[in-house]
């Protein structure tokens, strides 16, 4: 799951699940070169959360192996929603996820008809019960469309129950889109709430958050001391470093730093040239640091 930024590049990657984990680097840094056409709201370009992919490693496989790992998937499957029928919001949650990770893993026309079936009715089941995590992947579906049609007033609800159980990417989705108006009516305030909840569970959003802070036009909300403290409690490994070199120099610019800014966002610059991407914006950020002066835009 990742982000859309308002110049259409990606962020805030986030990998919910992998069969193994030298996948991850991979899947991630392929990612980080993707391009959109960057959603628009009464013509401005605006960030919005909780875009999925999902990449798929074939590995040599021929048709007889991957007969046999869906005959492996399938029967697995079965089991789960034989759990699933049992009632338990958990089991309804997890049948509703791996079904959908089968599907892409050996193709649906591997598994049987009752576990290909749309997951959102077994999302549904679970979140009625108060599953924060079916609530989050319900929320979103409803959002984006996903197996059902676009409902934002459902979205809303379902990641408003989520965000209240602590579910950070419910948290970090509705703080986004509140910012951005896109889908859900604009509401700075709540943004700002859900987005300091997030912060203090992921550096995703103590990342997002420490921007705010530093870029944001009203100076009431800016706070460069506190933006320092959430960049700086971030791995400086941190996979994403499009979004860590162009925080720090955002910060460094708010605290009055303009020599640090002008380093972290050459740091930027030269990311953004290994990746190609656009650079119009980030070196027109760059001369707005060596002429001394902050970066302010709404969120």
């Amino acid at each position: 799951m990742f982000s859309i930024e308002k110049d259409g590049t990606t962020s805030d990657h986030l990998v919910y699940y992998s069969s193994h984990s030298s996948f991850v680097e991979a899947a991630l840094e392929s990612l980080r070169r993707f391009r959109y056409e960057p959603v628009t709201v009464d013509g401005t370009p605006v960030t919005v959360h909780g875009v999925s992919y999902r990449f798929l490693f074939q590995l040599d496989i021929n048709g007889a192996d991957n007969q046999r790992r869906g005959v492996i998937a399938d029967s697995h499957l079965s089991k789960l929603r034989v759990q699933a029928d049992g009632g338990a919001a958990q089991d309804q949650y997890l049948f509703a996820y791996l079904s959908q990770v089968a599907q892409s893993y050996v193709g649906e026309e591997q598994l049987s008809k009752s576990n290909r079936s749309n997951p959102n009715g077994w999302l549904m089941k679970a979140a009625r019960q108060g599953h924060g995590d079916a609530s989050f992947s319900l929320g979103r579906n409803t959002l984006y469309g996903e197996g059902c049609e676009i409902d934002r007033q459902k979205s809303y609800y379902w990641l408003w129950q989520s965000a209240n159980k602590g579910v950070i990417g419910a948290q970090y989705l509705l703080a986004l889109e509140l910012f951005s108006g896109a889908h859900f009516t604009q509401d700075s305030e709540q943004a700002l709430f859900w987005l300091r909840e997030a912060a203090k569970q992921h550096p995703t959003a103590r990342l997002r958050y420490a921007w705010v802070l530093s870029t944001h036009p009203d100076e009431e909300v800016r706070d460069g001391t506190l933006a320092h403290s959430l960049w700086s409690s971030v791995d400086e490994r941190y996979f994403d470093r499009q979004r860590y070199y162009m925080t720090a120099a955002a910060v460094a610019a708010e605290q009055g730093n303009f020599k640090q800014a002008v380093l972290w966002q050459e740091k930027v610059i030269e990311d953004a040239q290994v990746l190609q991407l656009p650079l119009t914006q980030r070196e027109a950020q760059l001369a707005m640091y060596e002429a001394g002066k902050p970066l302010r835009e709404m969120p």
